[in-house]
């Protein structure tokens, strides 16, 4: 038994074709951090200046990381400002 070449970008039909995978859009967007001793405040919003979420993460390993997966939750993160 052997696997079937798949093309970059698709998959195969049950007849051997090549399916085109439709991939999720993601909006563009911008984060702003406010730092602070123990916690750092953050901000994100669109291409158009709409407010799409704030949140305050810890200052710690682990905070700066939450903080990332927070504003990547938000869409494709073009610039933070600090």
């Amino acid at each position: 038994m052997s696997c079937p070449f798949v093309p970059a970008g698709g998959a195969l039909s049950q007849q051997g074709k090549a399916i085109p995978i439709m991939h999720q859009y993601k909006p563009e967007v911008i984060g702003g951090v406010d730092t602070h001793l123990e916690t750092h405040v953050a901000a994100v919003i669109n291409t158009n200046g709409q407010i799409l979420g704030t949140g305050s993460f810890p200052a710690t390993l682990r905070g700066y990381q939450q903080l990332v997966r927070w504003m990547n939750g938000h869409g494709e993160i073009q610039d933070i400002g600090i």
